[in-house]
């Protein structure tokens, strides 16, 4: 597995719609396809082999959300995870690639070290709840990512 920075996905359109979560209509420039996620700002992009993996926030700086997305080569949501704790600051830094399949980063707190591995093949987990880590799927789900701090 090969996690490499990404250029390829552009904003076409940042969604906002009262009392909702901010959304971003991202393009591909390389496929021309377009995908919504959650977030307001791309914050970083990563091509591993043929998917890809992206991080958004919501731009809520006494309240922020980090929404991270696997997608497949057809730019379908394999897995997506949000990172947020109510009335909780968060700033997403030091990201970096650690081995060829986890990335490290910071969010809630500058000395706080968050790791994010990219399985190569999924596992299914039965009702992942870990607060602050939220799944939009909260029973049997198959996961592709685990984030552990």
């Amino acid at each position: 597995m090969s996690i490499r920075q990404t250029d390829e996905f552009k904003i076409k359109n940042i969604i906002k719609n009262p009392d909702e979560t901010p959304g971003l209509q991202l393009e591909n420039t390389g496929l021309n396809r377009s995908i919504e996620v959650s977030g307001k700002i791309l914050e970083a992009q990563y091509s591993v082999d043929d998917h890809f993996l992206l991080f958004t926030t919501e731009d809520c700086p006494f309240e922020e959300a980090l929404h991270i997305y696997y997608l497949s080569p057809q730019l379908d949501v394999l897995d997506a995870l949000e990172l947020s704790a109510v009335y909780t600051a968060g700033m997403l830094g030091g990201l970096a690639v650690d081995n060829d399949d986890t990335i490290r980063f910071s969010f809630f707190e500058k000395n706080e070290c968050w790791t994010l591995k990219i399985l190569p093949k999924p596992e299914y987990v039965f009702f992942d709840r870990r607060h602050p880590v939220k799944r939009k799927m909260p029973f049997y789900i198959k996961c592709w990512l685990k984030l552990n701090k």
